[in-house]
């Protein structure tokens, strides 16, 4: 089991299969709950997950009384997906550079999470124009990426004004 934090309330749940290819082996498992709790049960596997594992408390009767501390991981819930722990910034990432890819990026093969980012942010201020005010904007068929000095953010279906507006909100916030 395990505890979301997140803004959604509930997610999909069911039987699903989760295949690991480096390790070559697949999970069988269905995932159930009610915000904040939420159930794992899998079928004669693990996932390899940071979940508390609670089955031995099959073993117990519906009366039984034990005292027990008990920590329950805590795990971010914002994705679609069961299991899905990402954070909502790495969310974001994951759709910046899965976007930049539609657009004809191809990250170097074997790089981690961040060098992949730091290709995918190169690729797009090289496309990208710098306006009279000194912005880079780079607009894409699936959004639009802006950038000033240190402040860099990417608008999914947004055009150039929507980034204008989001980055200088951003620099308001700053000062």
């Amino acid at each position: 089991m395990f505890a979301s934090v997140g803004k959604r309330l509930g997610f999909s749940t069911g039987i699903f299969v989760r295949v690991n290819l480096t390790e070559k082996r697949a999970a069988f498992a269905a995932v159930t709950g009610l915000y904040p709790v939420h159930w794992v049960v899998t079928l004669n596997c693990e996932l390899g997950e940071d979940v508390l594992e609670v089955t031995d408390w099959g073993d117990y009767g519906y009366k039984n009384k034990f005292r027990h501390p008990v920590q329950i991981p805590m795990r971010w819930l914002n994705g679609h997906y069961p299991l899905d722990f990402r954070s909502p910034q790495d969310l974001l990432t994951s759709n910046f550079v899965n976007s930049m890819k539609l657009e004809g990026f191809v990250p170097t093969k074997g790089l981690d999470r961040d060098q992949v980012l730091s290709e995918a942010l190169y690729f797009a201020r090289t496309l990208g124009r710098t306006t009279s005010k000194g912005y880079l904007l780079s607009r894409f068929d699936t959004g639009t990426f802006y950038e000033y000095r240190t402040i860099n953010g990417w608008i999914p279906d947004g055009n150039e004004s929507n980034a204008i507006k989001v980055l200088e909100h951003r620099l308001g916030d700053e000062n």
